[in-house]
């Protein structure tokens, strides 16, 4: 979160990296979409209709804190690149705790302490996907929220 990121006009030596950009984002895009679906068939989540999201990271909330770091620990050792999302609720972020008043979010912290996120990036192999998925498997076990029938599941982490 930093206020004094400077914006500058690019060099010719930049711009010219730049050339091609949009054919490389719509690869990286659909390869982010594809990778999405395929952990979503593959862990039984609800997907979206349609052309898959290009999302970034594929978010999985875990049964708790404890799970979360078991299988992070799991992913680091196997070199999966599954990660946490969020290092702290948003009354734990420095430059805007003042925002708040001293409130305090209990669900934020909860939610911050148990959301790991999957890679989704185009440069993922087959192997990857299937070593992601397998080591998911391994270690959780899908499971829907209560009162929550048709909803994607979250993964809850042995």
């Amino acid at each position: 979160f930093h206020e004094d990121f400077k914006i500058r006009k690019l060099s010719g030596v930049q711009a010219a990296l730049l050339t091609g950009w949009q054919e490389r984002l719509e690869t990286a895009n659909r390869g982010r979409g594809d990778n999405a679906r395929f952990f979503c068939d593959s862990l039984g989540l609800k997907a979206w209709k349609g052309r898959p999201l290009p999302v970034l990271r594929l978010p999985l909330l875990v049964r708790d804190k404890q799970a979360r770091d078991r299988l992070l620990c799991a992913a680091r050792r196997e070199g999966l690149g599954i990660s946490r999302m969020y290092p702290s609720p948003v009354d734990g972020i420095e430059e805007i705790r003042d925002c708040f008043r001293g409130r305090t979010f209990p669900r934020s912290r909860e939610i911050a302490e148990r959301i790991v996120t999957i890679p989704t990036h185009h440069l993922l192999s087959e192997g990857d996907r299937r070593r992601i998925v397998s080591l998911i498997r391994k270690t959780a076990s899908l499971d829907f929220p209560s009162g929550s029938e048709g909803s994607s599941p979250h993964v809850s982490v042995a």
